[in-house]
């Protein structure tokens, strides 16, 4: 039994050992040294063609790099380009919809509270799970994408879902007032 652990112990080493060195760019440090080199590359041809790029600020490769970018992807993905920056007209629709994705989710909150917002989010798991994955999805494509084209595209799988949990939040408000009104008079 002692000889079995140590040799499953010994090979488990000498596979993370060797698959490491090998697979080295697969490393969170290494996808984060990448996303910083694509970045920079992608602005720079941006500025150079007068293209429909957008900038995250400055990516640090680190996991606190990666925490702060995390508000800023979420935000392109969901809610840019803004009407402003939409310099050319095949922009603009992504912008309305930008726009109206923001104006929707500024409507549910005022709407449904704060308060009641999060309380209604963590007591359904369809909404919770609606909004993790959109929020995931929203943030891999705004950290990656860099260019208001390739976002327009690359976010479509991740607003179905968010839709629908704006959707469930506004009619979790909606229930308790229909439950309150008085039944119809019948004649």
């Amino acid at each position: 039994n002692a000889y079995l652990l140590w040799f499953w112990s010994h090979r488990g080493h000498c596979c993370n050992t060797t698959t490491s060195s090998v697979f080295s760019q697969y490393t969170l440090e290494g996808f984060l040294e990448e996303a910083a080199k694509v970045q920079w590359w992608l602005k720079l041809s941006t500025e150079r063609d007068n293209g429909t790029g957008y900038d995250l600020g400055v990516l640090e490769p680190s996991m606190g790099g990666l925490i702060a970018a995390f508000p800023k992807a979420v935000n392109v993905a969901l809610f840019r380009p803004y009407p402003w920056e939409a310099t050319k007209i095949i922009v603009l629709p992504s912008a309305a919809e930008a726009l109206f994705t923001l104006v929707f989710t500024l409507y549910v909150f005022f709407k449904v509270g704060i308060f009641r917002t999060i309380k209604a989010i963590f007591n359904d798991p369809v909404i919770l799970f609606c909004l993790i994955f959109a929020i995931i999805f929203a943030f891999a494509v705004g950290f990656t994408s860099f260019n208001f084209g390739a976002l327009a595209r690359y976010k479509i799988p991740c607003l179905p879902f968010y839709y629908v949990a704006m959707i469930l939040l506004l009619d979790k408000v909606r229930k308790p007032k229909i439950a309150a009104m008085p039944p119809p008079q019948t004649k």
